[in-house]
């Protein structure tokens, strides 16, 4: 699934609305940088009222020079 960042947000808040409890947990993870741009790996664990999925996270980041931003999010479970 492909999405805007808007409807990341709203899938993000459909999820949220409908836990009682929701945590995720980062293992294995990996940062690797070259010059401005770094990406950031790792698996997860997503646990959402009593229910486990395990999946893997990644981010490409850019130096902007204040303050790193997020240019991509990929996440599989």
């Amino acid at each position: 699934t492909v999405r805007t960042l808007d409807q990341f947000y709203e899938a993000q808040a459909r999820g949220f609305a409908q836990a009682t409890a929701m945590s995720e947990t980062l293992e294995h993870v990996v940062v690797e940088r070259t010059g401005r741009i770094a990406t950031a790996r790792a698996d997860f664990v997503f646990h959402q009222n009593g229910t486990s999925r395990r999946g893997r996270l990644a981010l490409t980041l850019v130096d902007t020079g204040p303050a790193w931003k997020i240019a991509s999010l990929l996440f599989s479970y």
